[in-house]
């Protein structure tokens, strides 16, 4: 984890993946989240401008009611989500 200085965003992103998923780690350079359910290991990328823009409280309610439903639904992809919606594809294995 990455601390006490990390933004109030990237909290509320990190403690709503870690409610469903294991081994949650957030990139210090992107809104980008790596975390596994047990089985798959997936991606969460989100766009900075949009995260920036939201509200802790709007963005809290779009983590839980939006993107968690899909990224349970969808394990072992990269879901990426920003103001023009989410979009899911395979994830590149290296």
């Amino acid at each position: 984890m990455i601390g006490s200085n990390e933004p109030r965003n990237i909290q509320i992103i990190r403690e709503c993946l870690e409610m469903w998923f294991s081994d949650v780690t957030p990139s210090t350079l992107t809104e980008r989240f790596i975390y596994h359910d047990g089985t798959e290991t997936s991606e969460l990328a989100l766009d900075r401008e949009f995260v920036d823009n939201l509200p802790p409280q709007q963005l809290q309610g779009y983590m839980e009611n939006t993107v968690l439903p899909t990224l349970r639904a969808s394990p072992g992809k990269v879901i990426r989500a920003g103001a023009d919606g989410i979009t899911i594809r395979a994830r590149q294995m290296h």
